[in-house]
């Protein structure tokens, strides 16, 4: 074999060794999406499952029930498996992709599968967080 080709192949096989695995990384864990603690701008704490991100709000399951929480109504956004925090503004393109990829419905939720989910959880509505 030539020096080359050992180079190569040393360089190959430690890029397989670096980088999170499966079993460090939450996402990878399970179907569920990434844990959410939210701050509206009320003061209220809601503390959930992140569901689904869309342009305007990130629709979260947990006490209350599916809840749909407009960035103009959170003060603070903290998803504890991502260092990403949101104070009192929407995402950026980059960041609203990321959250995407780790929530549990990264294709969104069209509206057979929110009344799905709310026949589900015997909600006869979405929560909407008010400003």
């Amino acid at each position: 074999m030539s020096r080359l080709s050992l180079v190569l192949l040393s360089l190959w096989c430690t890029g397989c060794c670096f980088g999170r695995t499966p079993a460090t990384y939450p996402s990878a864990q399970s179907p569920r999406g990434t844990a959410v603690t939210i701050t509206t701008t009320r003061d209220v704490a809601l503390v959930g499952e992140l569901l689904a991100v869309t342009d305007t709000a990130l629709v979260v399951y947990g006490p209350p029930g599916i809840v749909l929480a407009p960035y103009t109504a959170t003060r603070e956004a903290w998803f504890p498996d991502l260092p990403l925090r949101l104070r009192s503004r929407v995402p950026d393109a980059r960041e609203a992709e990321r959250l995407r990829l780790h929530s549990r419905f990264p294709q969104g939720i069209g509206a057979d599968l929110l009344q799905q989910l709310l026949e589900r959880y015997e909600q006869p509505e979405l929560v909407v967080v008010r400003e």
